[in-house]
């Protein structure tokens, strides 16, 4: 593999179709979480949607990241009527 292969992959541009199966959701999700402003905003490219992919993955991450914190149990505060 040459050396522009990493490059040409963070820059690779995905669609719809492709961000639907990343995610596991049909297409029309996919289109629902753009109109929510829950997912990048696509760039349109001569009217087609694309994504980059390092966008959709750093995306990924960071929800990943948020739904881990959100799932540790809340830390328990003690006070001086616990001792």
């Amino acid at each position: 593999m040459s050396d522009l292969a990493p490059d040409l992959l963070r820059h690779r541009m995905v669609t719809v179709a492709e961000v639907a199966d990343l995610l596991q959701v049909t297409p029309q999700t996919v289109y629902n979480l753009i109109h929510r402003g829950e997912i990048p905003r696509p760039l349109k490219i001569g009217g087609a949607t694309r994504w980059r992919l390092a966008d959709i993955e750093r995306w990924l991450e960071a929800r990943s990241r948020a739904d881990a914190i959100a799932a540790e149990p809340p830390h328990r505060v003690h006070t001086r009527a616990d001792a």
